[in-house]
């Protein structure tokens, strides 16, 4: 437990650690022991063939909003689908849905456009398809062009 990582590193490269404990040198071979890794707080940690990585795991509000941007990609490629859309077809695309998810998208306005070829995208009443993204259920409605 007292090791600091540098030490770590060494003892599992040369496969033995040494140390003095009452005047008498012991030795422990890395077969002897276990190295084991606890998680930072925040962070997934694992290792594996000497490498131990940490990944910062918080989701950020930017994060959570393109992750909202594709799965709205994802529900309008599926209405495409499901309508007889050609793949090259224009549309239209209107959502009725709450303010915080139109927030959270509207940063990623150009990027969903752009994948599901919509001209225009505009939120408001709408009585269309009924979806679900995030645990909030939405209504959109595409149009050809």
């Amino acid at each position: 437990q007292a090791m600091d990582p540098s030490a770590v590193d060494a003892f599992e490269t040369q496969g033995f650690v040494e140390f003095e404990d009452q005047g008498q040198t012991v030795r422990v071979d890395l077969i002897d022991a276990e190295v084991v890794t606890e998680d930072i707080p925040g962070m997934l940690v694992a290792t594996g063939d000497g490498l131990t990585v940490a990944l910062d795991a918080a989701l950020t509000d930017e994060w959570r909003n393109e992750g909202l941007a594709r799965e709205m990609v994802n529900r309008l490629q599926n209405l495409r689908k499901s309508s007889g859309l050609e793949v090259t077809d224009r549309i239209e695309v209107r959502i009725e849905g709450s303010d915080s998810l139109r927030l959270g998208i509207e940063p990623f306005m150009m990027y969903i456009k752009d994948e599901v070829l919509a001209d225009n995208v505009t939120f408001g009443s709408n009585a269309g398809e009924s979806v679900e993204i995030e645990g909030e259920k939405i209504n959109i409605s595409i149009f050809k062009k």
